[in-house]
């Protein structure tokens, strides 16, 4: 049976032995004639070439390496040392001196050793060379040999690397442009980052503030990514403070999303609470990175510093379409348009990696370049904000001036009407107590309506108190307001012919609030709307009845009702607007607004409800003061 098998098993050895060839040569990068050449101007990704290995054990073992089958490798969070083993074999037929650089700022090749026989040498190469990019290092074959680097790393980051083979002038070049670049980069933002700063000091808006705190976590983070802060600036400890920046900068985000759009005016309860969420991790993840603790039981804290970026991401593009689409202004249009650039250049970086585009120099940096058009359209959109705002501030001190001169006016009138009414006043009392009229109805109504007028000024008098929010509040008996309501609207029923009904029962039960206002503003408005869209021949009844401490009153009508559009309108506190009476009366659309507004005032509960035909109000008025 074996001979009958024996060509198959030895070509399966064959083939075996074939990709156990191959698979050791792919750790080999042969540098030949034509690769020097094409060095001399570009750039060679020998990531494929690359040998990985993980161990919790902090001493080299030449086992267990496994070739990365990749343009690019990725390695998730670990507690493991990470090694990285590099094999360059010189088949042309000169020296070869060049550098390899790993893309990521996270390996620092300062703990490069070379490879022999299994030992590791450490070397002394970085110090040869004048490289400034700890993520380097130079290398130097002879015709004809080969030398294995092996880089030791321990990191609490995740990797995302690229491996370049340059020549050595072409890697200065590079070098020189990343590192003028970034400095450019840096100056602009730190430029921008002290020009608000000296505008929050000035104008003391807070706007400037957190813009000016975005822009700093933001150039935190991003230089420490590119490498620019601890190779170029010397400021090495930083990087392992990276989370700080990055948590900070979403946080900021958020933050600055939050005070310009003005997200409260959305849902306030729902946006305070994820403000407090957002607070809260930013809070923990800062202080866990500070105390250097990089893991939370098995979980690492940058898989939820990643996860905090994106709720951000999500929250804050999310809630800026929805502004766009609901209520747009100049200022959510330019955050909107700020956004799409950051994540059109995002696109670019990662499309160029996976090779769905060029990767050049400026996909390369298209994160940088984008972050920079970015933080000038926000500065913008702060600007139009800060506008805005100031614009409404003017319109307000006009109003406010606009109201003193109204409020004086007020006075003056209110001072002389009250003068000739209390002629008036006094003339008909006298003649009433003296007996010296004949029409025994007319008088008495001249003076009851000089009263009503009396009591309009006392309430136009009291018109700060109400804007504090601090009127008058008195015991009086239901009576008087049923006697005022009469007076004033049974006429006015009768021109129509309304019948006007008022239940008894409760007519000598004492209240507690303010007569002038809940005849005038609260329950006179509401039997105006009644009489107004009431047909001639229907009626209008008023009904009380006791309810715990409060005294409960109804008030019915038979009209044309009011629909369930501007009773959740009226619920909602907007505008119903202006609405024609069934005789072509026409009112100011601001009834239902004043009856809330003073009801609110004076802690009376209303209600109202479609009756199918006809329209119910109610009113719960305290008996007792509050």
């Amino acid at each position: 049976m074996f001979f009958r098998y024996q060509k198959l098993i030895i070509l399966f050895s064959f083939l075996m032995i074939v990709h156990s060839i191959c698979a050791a040569n792919d750790s080999i990068y042969e540098i030949t004639n034509n690769t020097a050449d094409l060095l001399k101007n570009d750039k060679v990704n020998i990531t494929k070439a690359i040998s990985i290995r993980r161990s919790s054990n902090k001493e080299f073992q030449n086992t267990d390496f496994h070739t990365n089958k990749a343009n690019s490798f990725n390695i998730e969070y670990t507690k493991d040392y990470i090694w990285f083993k590099i094999t360059l074999k010189n088949d042309s037929s000169s020296l070869f001196k060049g550098a390899v650089h790993f893309t990521s700022s996270f390996i620092d090749t300062s703990n490069l050793f070379l490879l022999n026989d299994g030992v590791l040498t450490k070397t002394q190469t970085w110090e040869e060379s004048t490289f400034r990019l700890f993520n380097s290092f130079y290398v130097n074959i002879p015709s004809g040999e080969q030398k294995s680097y092996v880089v030791k790393l321990k990191s609490i980051h995740r990797l995302d690397s690229e491996v370049n083979l340059y020549s050595l002038n072409n890697f200065f070049k590079t070098e020189y442009a990343h590192i003028i670049l970034n400095t450019l980069y840096f100056g602009i933002i730190l430029s921008l980052l002290i020009y608000n700063f000296v505008l929050f000091f000035l104008v003391r808006e807070t706007a400037y503030f957190i813009y000016s705190s975005f822009l700093f976590f933001v150039c935190l983070t991003v230089m420490t990514l590119t490498g620019y802060l601890q190779n170029i600036l010397g400021l090495y400890l930083l990087k392992s403070i990276l989370g700080v920046f990055s948590t900070s900068a979403a946080f900021f985000t958020f933050t600055f999303a939050y005070k310009l759009l003005d997200f409260e005016k959305i849902n306030q309860k729902l946006f305070r609470c994820l403000k407090i969420i957002s607070t809260i991790i930013w809070i923990i993840c800062c202080t866990l990175i500070s105390l250097n603790e990089v893991w939370i039981g098995t979980i690492p804290v940058g898989t939820v510093i990643d996860l905090y970026i994106l709720y951000v991401c999500i929250t804050v593009l999310g809630t800026t379409i929805f502004i766009n689409f609901k209520n747009p202004s100049s200022e959510s249009k330019v955050y909107l348009l700020s956004w799409l650039i950051l994540y059109a250049s995002a696109f670019a970086y990662f499309a160029s990696s996976y090779g769905l585009i060029e990767y050049n120099f400026y996909t390369q940096h298209s994160i940088l370049f984008g972050n920079v058009i970015e933080t000038f359209v926000l500065s913008i959109a702060l600007g139009l904000k800060i506008n805005r705002i100031k614009k409404e501030n003017e319109i307000n001190k006009i109003k406010n001036l606009d109201q003193q001169k109204y409020i004086r006016l007020l006075r003056v009138l209110s001072h002389d009407i009250a003068n000739s009414l209390f002629v008036i006043s006094g003339y008909a009392s006298r003649y009433l107590r003296r007996g010296h009229v004949d029409d025994k109805k007319a008088w008495p109504k001249i003076y009851s309506a000089t009263n009503h007028i009396k009591d309009i000024l006392d309430n136009v008098k009291s018109e700060q108190a109400l804007i504090n929010n601090k009127p008058e509040m008195k015991a009086f008996a239901l009576k008087d307001l049923i006697n005022n309501i009469e007076t004033i609207f049974r006429p006015q029923c009768d021109r129509k012919n309304i019948k006007l009904k008022i239940n008894q029962d409760n007519i000598n039960q004492v209240i507690v609030s303010n007569l002038p206002i809940l005849t005038h503003q609260i329950i006179g408005n509401v039997i105006s709307n009644a009489i107004k869209f009431t047909p001639e021949g229907g009626f209008i009844k008023i009904d009380s009845k006791l309810k715990n401490d409060h005294l409960v009153i109804d008030i019915i009508d038979n009209g044309i009702g009011i629909k369930k559009e501007k009773i959740q309108k009226i619920k909602n506190h907007h505008d119903t607007g202006i609405s024609i009476g069934t005789l072509g009366e026409k009112g100011s659309g601001f009834g239902y607004f004043i009856i809330r507004s003073y009801s609110e005032l004076l802690n009376i509960t209303f209600i109202i409800e479609n009756q199918n035909p006809g329209t119910l109000v109610s009113f719960k008025i305290p008996i007792k003061e509050e």
